[in-house]
């Protein structure tokens, strides 16, 4: 174990910015328990030098959603809703700690579930009340490199979107392209097929909470937007393997024909999943635990967190 004691935490350049201006929240409470821990923090570009330079010095190196640089390097992302983050080994969301973990709710612990994911609900979606009835509409947000099946995904994009087609050939299905992503000219011309052969596909430009009100399924690889139909109770179908997966049918973790059986077979614990990933399972930057809860979560992670 190392016994330098400096964290290097590298950034893009917007949010470098905020964090050495002291505004951004998690940053500074972690920088604060880091601290207390004994450790010397420093906020880093993450470009390519940035990135070979850490892999080589003494102490600890910290990114936003990037790959970790070596075995003392450790990776944080918003846990898809302010404040909530995580921080792991990996960028691979699917190889998460909370991906492993197994999802339950203690019936004593019911009553504080229905009462968080309540306050959330009207946080994040003041207009959307406690049902959101659907229309038949099978909602497909896609994301990236829509022809190529990367190794953590059961199907491409195209080939899942066609998959849902053929096995619901009676359901208005509704594609959403990536908001900063431009399809390439083969990914169009493979889209434009299948819109010619499949009269029930659209392609639809509203924003996902307009969807997911109006949807009866989310069909998608790893999207975060199957994170937020949580919050409109709706089911989902993955086709990659992410780290909320638990109360969702997945063809990546369980394949097909098991993933739609799953569909008809229960109705996900919406409510009890939302405190679980986000209470539980996430470090809140705006409670007083984090300070506690994000040094175990070092520890765990094989920092020297004895004060000096």
């Amino acid at each position: 174990m190392t016994k330098d004691r400096s964290v290097r935490i590298h950034l893009g350049p917007a949010v470098l910015d905020m964090a050495r201006a002291g505004r951004h929240n998690f940053l500074n409470r972690l920088c604060d328990a880091l601290a207390e821990c004994g450790y010397r923090t420093e906020y880093r570009g993450n470009g390519f030098a940035e990135r070979l330079a850490t892999g080589a010095q003494p102490g600890w190196s910290m990114f936003e959603m990037e790959p970790p640089e070596g075995t003392r390097s450790l990776v944080f992302r918003r846990a898809y809703v302010a404040p909530f983050w995580q921080i792991d080994a990996t960028d691979r969301r699917w190889d998460w700690s909370v991906a492993r973990a197994d999802f339950r709710i203690r019936a004593e612990d019911r009553p504080e579930a229905e009462k968080f994911a309540a306050y959330w609900r009207r946080r994040l979606y003041p207009g959307l009340g406690d049902t959101v009835r659907g229309k038949g509409i099978i909602y497909v947000p896609l994301q990236a490199r829509l022809l190529d099946q990367r190794f953590f995904q059961a199907a491409s994009p195209l080939a899942m979107l066609e998959t849902v087609l053929t096995r619901f050939p009676d359901r208005p299905v509704a594609a959403t392209l990536h908001p900063k992503l431009a399809p390439a000219e083969a990914e169009a011309a493979a889209l434009a097929d299948l819109l010619a052969r499949f009269p029930g596909l659209t392609l639809d430009r509203r924003a996902a909470p307009e969807m997911l009100a109006i949807c009866d399924l989310v069909v998608t690889q790893n999207s975060a937007v199957a994170f937020e139909a949580l919050f409109f109770r709706k089911p989902v179908l993955l086709f990659a393997g992410i780290d909320f997966h638990h109360p969702f049918a997945s063809v990546y973790r369980d394949g097909l024909d098991l993933a739609l059986a799953q569909l008809q077979a229960r109705a996900p614990d919406y409510d009890g999943y939302l405190w679980w990933y986000l209470q539980c399972q996430s470090l809140n930057a705006g409670r007083e635990d984090f300070r506690t809860r994000t040094i175990a979560r070092l520890g765990q992670l094989g920092m020297d967190l004895q004060t000096t």
